[in-house]
């Protein structure tokens, strides 16, 4: 019948509303650090899910973007900065409304 459909309807709207809290992002590590040619990014994420990572000079200028896939676990990502001076650098990595930000610096 028409009701139960609505109920229906109505259950997942409001599970899809408590998983929005859940942090998908769990934590972050890059390394080596200080790096020289390429900078491997483990992520660990609570649920399969897209993510952007931002690499950033000091003054939030945005140097590099990339579009990734994470799936739940652990995921390794490896990124050439073979182009960037020596310096300190910003990576952020954005994922459903959550943003983790971690420094690392370039030496080469």
């Amino acid at each position: 019948s028409n009701a139960t459909k609505q109920e229906d309807e109505t259950e997942l709207l409001e599970v899809n509303t408590v998983q929005t809290y859940e942090p998908v992002l769990e934590s972050i590590k890059l390394y080596p650090n200080p790096v020289s040619q390429v900078l491997n990014i483990d992520v660990i994420s609570s649920e399969s899910a897209g993510a952007v990572i931002n690499i950033l000079n000091p003054n939030g200028q945005l140097l590099k973007k990339e579009s990734i896939n994470v799936d739940r676990g652990l995921n390794t990502n490896r990124i050439d900065i073979r182009e960037l001076n020596s310096g300190i650098y910003i990576l952020q990595i954005i994922s459903n409304n959550e943003r983790l930000v971690k420094k690392f610096s370039v030496m080469n």
